[in-house]
């Protein structure tokens, strides 16, 4: 399953990674990082496998020319060349996309983390303290 992926450096992905056949604590085989992949090993009882795969992103995007294109298909030809306010509607759907903080992580069975290296890679994935301990 992994023969074809490239090895890439863990300091190079997102922190969630997915492997197929495992519950993740995520769900559906996604892990939050390496160390609760390592975790559920240990919990379960099980040996780490060698590879993991990393993830990409997705986020909720409106595309304006996709709407129109379907709100104009049922008009006359060229009816998308008259819609009044598009830069208005632009300017909405722009402001709209960019505040969406929805995030969806994706298997990218294109690359491939090493578990063992990518622990002792861990630098900026490591937990940051907390800005006012608890008391």
């Amino acid at each position: 399953m992994f023969e074809n992926a490239t090895l890439t450096d863990y300091s190079e992905c997102e922190d969630v990674v997915w492997l197929d056949g495992g519950d993740g604590d995520m769900g559906e085989g996604y892990f939050y990082d390496i160390d609760s992949y390592l975790q559920h090993c240990e919990d379960e009882g099980i040996e780490p496998q060698e590879f993991v795969f990393a993830t990409t992103t997705s986020h909720i995007h409106i595309g304006i020319d996709e709407i129109l294109e379907r709100a104009c298909e049922e008009l006359y030809e060229g009816a998308i060349d008259d819609v009044v306010g598009y830069q208005d509607l632009y300017k909405a759907i722009k402001a709209f996309n960019e505040a969406q903080t929805a995030v969806t992580y994706n298997c990218d069975v294109t690359r491939k983390i090493r578990v063992l290296s990518a622990e002792a890679q861990k630098g900026p994935h490591q937990e940051q303290p907390r800005a006012n301990p608890p008391r």
